[in-house]
């Protein structure tokens, strides 16, 4: 973080600016350290109420995000994220790592380090069907189901499908979700599978190896994980517009990572905020007496 962005924030708050270099790099420190705690502390400690919970259900997601390597260099670096799901619907964020790549190395060395830190229990892994996470899952949590993330699934579904079909295509595979029971999403898929793929029949195959991964889900009680065939990236939309859209700018708040560059460092509702301030400064007013444009806000 630089030290003009730091100033630029502290003004946009109304405090005096003029913060000096070594004030931004304790800061910064600081922020580190909590940051450095928080990824590396133990998942079974009794200060975070973990000795007698297991997380049954990890979510597993990433990001790619423009960050300063130790060169000076921007370079697109992969920033993953775990979320572990306790079987009473409790939620905590059990860790976050940086990578060059979502490789299987990274993945596999991500997830060996959660384990390590004391989680255990994982019933059902959702992510989306990236070749070095599922090989690293394959490695790091043998006996754990895998959910392929349905809205994931989707899309490669629909690059298959003319886009003058992909509304009614999306439509018939939301109806296999809509099921009561594991029998009814399992026939529906197949009733699916077999309608579709007589029209487009780029589509059997995928579906074909594809179905228990994205069913998995049927196999956990309804009542134990809300949406479980979606990616946390991908939450169901609420019916309060102006309340998903809250959900969403708190999720996609840039992660806290030192070395961020450019305007994805802070909110970006702070740097909205800054260029509709500066808008109102720059745009020209009437005088009221002439009526011409003589003054700024």
């Amino acid at each position: 973080m630089s030290t003009r962005a730091v100033d630029d924030l502290i003004a946009a708050l109304d405090i005096d600016s003029g913060i000096s270099k070594s004030e931004v790099s304790r800061i910064c420190g600081r922020l580190d350290e909590v940051v450095t705690a928080f990824r590396t502390r133990r998942l079974d400690h009794t200060e975070f109420r973990l000795d007698h919970t297991e997380f049954r259900y990890v979510y597993l997601d990433a990001t790619y995000l423009h960050v300063r390597n130790p060169a000076s260099q921007v370079v697109s670096m992969a920033v993953v994220v775990a979320t572990g799901i306790t079987a009473d619907g409790g939620r905590e964020v059990l860790g976050l790592d940086v990578g060059d790549s979502e490789d299987e190395v990274f993945w596999r060395g991500f997830l060996t380090a959660l384990k390590r830190r004391g989680l255990t229990g994982v019933r059902l892994v959702i992510s989306d069907q990236h070749s070095g996470l599922v090989a690293g899952l394959k490695r790091a949590f043998q006996g754990s189901a895998h959910q392929r993330c349905r809205v994931h699934f989707a899309r490669n579904l629909l690059a298959l499908v003319p886009k003058t079909h992909t509304d009614m295509v999306a439509a018939v595979f939301r109806t296999i979700f809509a099921q009561p029971d594991p029998k009814a999403v399992a026939a529906t898929w197949d009733e699916v599978r077999n309608e579709l793929a007589g029209r487009f029949p780029k589509i059997g195959t995928l579906v074909d190896a594809a179905k228990a991964e994205v069913l998995a889900f049927t196999a956990f009680p309804p009542t134990t994980l809300a949406q479980p065939q979606r990616c946390r990236r991908h939450p169901p939309r609420r019916r309060n517009p102006d309340r998903h859209a809250r959900r969403v700018a708190i999720r996609r708040t840039p992660l806290p990572v030192r070395g961020l560059d450019g305007p994805t460092q802070t909110n970006q509702r702070y740097w909205r905020h800054r260029r509709d301030r500066q808008r109102r400064v720059d745009t020209p007013v009437p005088d009221r007496a002439t009526g011409q444009l003589t003054g700024h806000r």
